[in-house]
């Protein structure tokens, strides 16, 4: 009866919320690794000191020396070492690296699929 009625509907309502906070939970998650994008790529097009959109070794060192520069990269879940061993691995040629591959190299490494992430590149970069 009327029961089962108001239990529908709660259950109704119960599956749009759920799905309202999973949509809100996904936005969010975007929009973090946006921002998170963005402040790594300011923080290198910063270290670009010519501008040309390459860093090369000296400019990459100059700013990794900055105890300041290297505790904003933790707090974006990324490590000097880490940081240094995805620019030498990118760093082919000795000419520097691209602004746009460091920041997506080491946005592939953030989080919880970091190792897996650095071994599918160093393989890759084995290979070509």
């Amino acid at each position: 009866g009327i029961l089962n009625v108001l239990a529908a509907i709660f259950v109704e309502s119960t599956h749009r919320i759920a799905e309202v906070d999973s949509d809100l939970a996904i936005s969010e998650q975007y929009d973090r690794e946006e921002s998170h994008c963005k402040m790594i790529r300011q923080f290198f097009t910063e270290a670009d000191f010519n501008g040309d959109g390459v860093i090369t070794k000296d400019e990459f060192e100059l700013k990794m020396q900055d105890d300041r520069c290297t505790a904003q990269l933790r707090t974006l879940d990324l490590d000097a070492w880490t940081v240094r061993g995805m620019y030498r691995l990118l760093n082919i040629g000795e000419e520097g690296v691209e602004v746009e591959a460091l920041v997506y190299g080491l946005m592939r490494l953030r989080g919880s699929a970091k190792a897996i992430d650095m071994a599918m590149i160093l393989y890759e970069n084995k290979r070509s």
